[in-house]
């Protein structure tokens, strides 16, 4: 309902709201599983950075000892008393790469990579569920993969290449 206040000339709004709507978490980690904080630090911990531990950790909706999210300072500390060891980017891990760099190394954006996934063109593994997706090496230069990236730059529009460059460019309006 809208009313108008003759004695400060101003208009009124008043919102009835009737219920009805369900509102659905899309996207969230099931409640049905839930992983101590402990548990996701032992399967992952030592192999990621403990930032990545930290996004993972919250993506799951877990909760820090005092009832808060999840922070790198806390990360590392719950590490440290587990004595697992930090990660070091220079070891040599399990030949994987992330969704990331296997969409800098193909030249394609991360949601085709994506896609090559749920097709099942790419083969990849988690440690556990909401953890980043890991992508072997091997996998990134099989036939197949190959192929589907081949068909992924082959839908480009022609003039892909000159739009990534005019995009690298900072437009400001008005100038």
């Amino acid at each position: 309902m809208i009313d108008l206040d003759d004695i400060t000339n101003e208009g009124v709004a008043t919102i009835h709201w009737m219920g009805g709507v369900a509102r659905v978490n899309v996207g969230r980690y099931p409640s049905s599983q839930h992983f101590s904080a402990v548990e996701v630090m032992r399967k992952p911990g030592g192999q990621w950075p403990d930032r990545a531990l930290a996004v993972t950790m919250n993506r799951m909706r877990g909760k820090s000892p005092d009832g808060k999210t999840w922070a790198t300072v806390g990360v590392t500390e719950l590490r440290e008393r587990l004595g697992i060891a930090p990660f070091d980017p220079m070891a040599s891990h399990a030949e994987t790469i992330s969704v990331e760099e296997a969409s800098r190394r193909q030249g394609i954006y991360g949601s085709s990579i994506h896609r090559l996934i749920r097709e099942g063109v790419l083969p990849v593994t988690q440690l556990m569920p909401s953890a980043p997706w890991q992508v072997p090496v091997a996998a990134i230069d099989s036939e197949a993969v190959r192929e589907g990236v081949r068909a992924i730059k082959g839908r480009r529009p022609p003039h892909f290449k000159a739009r990534q460059e005019a995009d690298k460019s900072l437009k400001l309006p008005g100038f």
